[in-house]
């Protein structure tokens, strides 16, 4: 775990037929006798799910590798419904769209009344690789551009061309994924 410590996680134990007794469970053999089932337990359970976030996990949320998280990047359209207008949510779809065609797995934040720093802190807390906010100024005179963040480690932004959006957080992916997979651990 990121503390140095060990979780004991998947368990095997022997139960033998103390259950199978206690609860008639039997089977037929090949003589065509009834017997006693023996059985084993292997405890992988709920707690791998912890042993993920407590090895992934930081001060700010889940910092899940990006070849095992739901999602991996989230659009952030930033504005108000009334400055952001369509020429925004049209651009963060198109990229959307491009994103899912470079087989990146992203969701587009459209929820209202939401800012995009409360959404971005929602992105963060579970685990959602990197982060790309588009907003008016972005999409205004043929700029076409968006922000795009890694949320783990460093979260400077970096201005990414909305033609080559895929490339750009294909490459933030590969660079978490090899991060995540190379940070050393306390001892």
């Amino acid at each position: 775990m990121g503390d140095g410590r060990a979780l004991q996680c998947g368990t095997s134990h022997f139960l033998g037929q103390n259950f199978s007794k206690s609860f008639e469970t039997r089977y037929l053999d090949d003589q065509n006798q009834m017997q006693f089932v023996w059985q084993t337990s292997w405890g992988v359970s709920t707690r791998l799910l912890g042993a993920i976030v407590m090895a992934h996990g930081d001060d700010q949320g889940l910092r899940l590798p990006p070849a095992v998280a739901s999602t991996q990047a989230v659009i952030v359209p930033s504005g108000a419904k009334r400055t952001r207008g369509e020429k925004v949510m049209a651009a963060a779809r198109a990229m959307l769209d491009s994103l899912e065609q470079a087989n990146i797995r992203t969701r587009l934040d459209e929820r209202e009344g939401l800012t995009p720093g409360f959404s971005s802190t929602i992105g963060r807390c579970a685990g959602v690789p990197v982060r790309i906010e588009i907003g008016p100024r972005d999409v205004a005179s043929g700029r076409s551009s968006a922000r795009a963040a890694r949320q783990v480690g460093s979260e400077a932004k970096s201005k990414a061309p909305m033609t080559t959006i895929s490339e750009t957080v294909s490459a933030m992916l590969a660079e978490i994924q090899a991060s995540l997979y190379t940070q050393r651990r306390p001892r």
